[in-house]
């Protein structure tokens, strides 16, 4: 939908229930994005910032998921 409403310029029929769908698909996408736990809430970050990335992880540590392939 957001591609049409961008692209081409079919934002004026864009219904209010289409966009809450948006809406919706996003809040959920940007949950998914945040640590679990409700005293941090911190959106998850890779680490380290400069360099081959290793960790995608929050600063209280509830979410750290290894990037580094494993060798054989």
């Amino acid at each position: 939908m957001i591609n049409k409403a961008v692209h081409y310029n079919a934002w004026a029929d864009l219904q209010s229930k289409e966009f809450a769908a948006v809406v919706s698909s996003f809040q959920q996408l940007l949950q998914m994005m945040q640590c679990p736990n409700t005293d941090c809430g911190e959106f998850l970050c890779v680490s380290p910032i400069k360099g081959d990335k290793e960790v995608l992880r929050c600063s209280c540590g509830a979410v750290s998921l290894n990037l580094v392939p494993k060798k054989n």
